[in-house]
């Protein structure tokens, strides 16, 4: 790719081989449309062939078929071939919820990249290229900044019920190139595109992962056996009270005003808690020059559980930190493992009993956790500190992966994102 001097008709980035000013043109001059069918609920059937619904559309893709998906028999397939989805064509929603929502929002575009014969149901309306244009050049088009605010000005109706009019969104005008040109760039678009879904599939699957095994490499309620236990290790799992096996201690003073970028010491706030961190914290991403004595430094495995926020799930999670000398702040509940206990080990157990720490909390508008609900809290534990050891390690491995994944789906985003701002007119 070359950086081009900005022109009113050229990209700042571009492929090289490519030169001259792209062509203004209005969306109905290189695409045509099939508006979808409105199939009749006494023609649906659980299984055939698949009619795909606006609510089958999230920002970037198709829901995968599941016990709400819709079907028609397949005898009657070809009866409405006309509105079959085909390998390339683009999809928009003619209805949903204002633009600004994004997910649900009206005039959402996606792609197909591939046939499956699936139909079209109303309130669609499929765009196909016309010849000598690139199906996918079109619908990167309609992932710019510059056409969700199209969308937002001519859509009409309410917050949950907006709708578009086709003979308004034939009027968004694309700059397009020649066409090897667009079949590059579409291309180029295509495979970052099948990047990011990679990373984001072995992401959520390594968060499946992670859920199941805290549900099975611990025991449940009434039994002393996890379902799944490294080799070696036979010893019946104990109910102890969170009080038995921590001693409680909370945060105090540290206020957002306090944060200084170059700050001398390392810090944690209450609502770092539930925005920054996750199950075990290694790295502390913020600092203070306040050096107070009256406030409370970590130690080495310490347990960190919000005492406030707006929603239950922001209290009901916990944190260790494999760090000291940490100032933490108030509104911080502290946890501090007694001898033969880990404290990675305690947070991920403490997460599998989150159930147990939502009943506990108090208030309306704004929730409650204190150290005196806290201790009271039983769970299951075993004694022997190598088996806990293993359980931490497995479970921060797996979180360093998902970490990992989720760290390449961010910069590849980026990445997508400033190419939608630069490699178009």
């Amino acid at each position: 790719m070359s950086q081009l001097s900005a022109k009113s008709k050229t990209p700042t980035i571009r492929f090289k081989g490519f030169s001259g000013e792209w062509v203004e043109k209005r969306l109905d001059e290189i695409t045509i449309y099939i508006k979808g069918f409105a199939f009749k609920s006494a023609d649906y059937r659980s299984s055939g062939t698949r009619i795909v619904r606006v609510s089958d559309l999230t920002t970037n893709d198709l829901v995968e078929s599941n016990e709400s998906s819709t079907y028609i028999d397949n005898s009657k397939e070809n009866q409405y071939y006309n509105y079959r989805i085909k390998d390339g064509d683009i999809v928009i929603t003619t209805v949903g919820s204002k633009a600004e929502m994004r997910d649900s929002a009206v005039g959402r575009a996606i792609i197909f990249n591939e046939d499956k014969g699936f139909l079209l149901n109303q309130n669609l309306v499929k765009l196909s290229a016309k010849e000598k244009n690139n199906s996918r050049f079109i619908h990167v088009q309609l992932l710019r900044e510059k056409y969700a605010k199209f969308i937002e000005d001519i859509q009409r109706g309410n917050a949950n019920q907006a709708n578009i009019a086709i003979n308004d969104l034939w009027g968004y005008l694309v700059y397009c190139p020649n066409p090897k040109e667009q079949i590059q760039i579409g291309n180029f678009f295509q495979q970052l595109d099948r990047l990011i879904a990679q990373h984001q599939q072995k992401h959520d699957k390594l968060r499946c992962v992670k859920k199941a095994l805290l549900t099975k490499m611990f025991p449940k309620q009434g039994e002393t056996q996890p379902a799944i236990r490294f080799k070696g290790f036979s010893e019946a799992w104990e109910e102890k009270a969170l009080g038995d096996i921590c001693e409680p201690l909370k945060g105090k003073e540290l206020s957002w005003s306090s944060i200084r970028e170059n700050g001398k010491y390392e810090c944690i706030l209450y609502g770092h808690l539930y925005t920054e961190y996750g199950m075990v914290i290694n790295k502390v991403k913020y600092f203070t020059d306040i050096d107070s004595k009256k406030i409370p430094k970590s130690n080495y495995g310490d347990i960190l559980i919000p005492a406030s926020d707006t929603t239950p799930t922001g209290i009901a999670r916990a944190s260790s930190i494999d760090k000291v000398g940490v100032l933490l702040g108030g509104d911080i509940n502290i946890l501090r493992p007694r001898d033969g206990y880990h404290g990675s080990y305690l947070s991920y157990n403490i997460n599998k009993n989150r159930a147990k720490l939502i009943k506990l909390i108090k208030g309306t508008s704004v929730k409650h956790l204190g150290n005196s609900d806290l201790v009271n809290i039983d769970i299951y534990v075993t004694n022997d500190t190598t088996e806990q050891t293993k359980i931490g390690n497995l479970f921060q491995q797996l979180d360093t992966l998902i970490n990992q994944h989720q760290s390449q789906l961010t910069k590849l985003n980026n990445i997508k994102q400033a190419m939608l701002a630069n490699m178009f007119v």
